[in-house]
């Protein structure tokens, strides 16, 4: 609810999610909802730094599991 609000606000800004979820279900749901990116919390931080720089040049990034979970 708080990025829908936050992409209502503020259409054009890059949004990276993190959370603690690894659910590929939470990460559809959230680059639905505007997200440019999605991070779990348990990504080391050079993996955190690199999503987010991707994320405000305009990419978008999507955890390695993300890649597993489509093929089932």
């Amino acid at each position: 609810d708080l990025l829908l609000q936050i992409k209502r606000l503020h259409p054009d800004m890059p949004a990276l999610v993190l959370s603690s979820s690894e659910d590929p279900d939470d990460v559809r749901r959230v680059l639905k909802a505007g997200a440019r990116g999605y991070c779990p919390k348990s990504a080391n931080p050079s993996t955190v730094i690199a999503a987010l720089q991707l994320v405000l040049r305009g990419e978008i990034y999507v955890p390695p599991f993300m890649a597993m979970a489509d093929r089932k």
